[in-house]
């Protein structure tokens, strides 16, 4: 397998220390074959798909003029298709690890992060994000046949992240 990827952006240089940025991209991961995995039936599992994602985001990045203080922020849309998914399966008694494709997966979120250094010594660092991902099309058994999983969340994708640390240099 093999495809053309592309991005496309836009920045804007709101001041000296602001900067407003927005861009459009697509991404690929290959398809392949569950190695280990000979005799499957149907021959659909012996194989999956490539993964194609289209992004879009758009976010600012800024600062003040002592530079104890950075800000950055963005939204962001993701349009999977074909969604590669990994588990542990057992195949003619033998566990294997085996990937499949969902059909669709949409990941809406925001982040923002920042530095805040009230002198040299001290520095705090925080970030908080919010996720919305989900299953737009996703029929675990094949293609249109029950059960169906679509508006379930995706698995490992926490609706809330909040993560904040303190250094402090001798």
């Amino acid at each position: 397998w093999s495809k053309t990827t592309w991005r496309a952006g836009l920045d804007y240089d709101l001041d000296t220390r602001t900067l407003l940025y927005a861009t459009v991209s697509t991404g690929y991961k290959a398809g392949s074959f569950n190695d280990g995995a000979d005799g499957i039936t149907p021959d659909e599992q012996l194989y999956y798909k490539p993964e194609m994602l289209t992004s879009y985001e758009v976010g600012f990045k800024t600062r003040t003029a002592d530079n104890k203080l950075r800000l950055q922020g963005s939204a962001f849309y993701y349009d999977y298709k074909d969604l590669q998914l990994s588990f542990i399966g057992t195949f003619n008694g033998i566990p294997a690890g085996i990937t499949t494709n969902a059909g669709k997966a949409r990941i809406k979120g925001i982040e923002l992060e920042g530095l805040v250094m009230p002198s040299l010594r001290n520095r705090l660092d925080f970030s908080i994000s919010l996720l919305d991902a989900e299953y737009a099309q996703y029929f675990p058994s094949g293609t249109g046949t029950q059960p169906s999983l679509n508006g379930y969340p995706l698995e490992r994708s926490p609706k809330v992240t909040v993560t904040a640390g303190y250094s402090y240099t001798l």
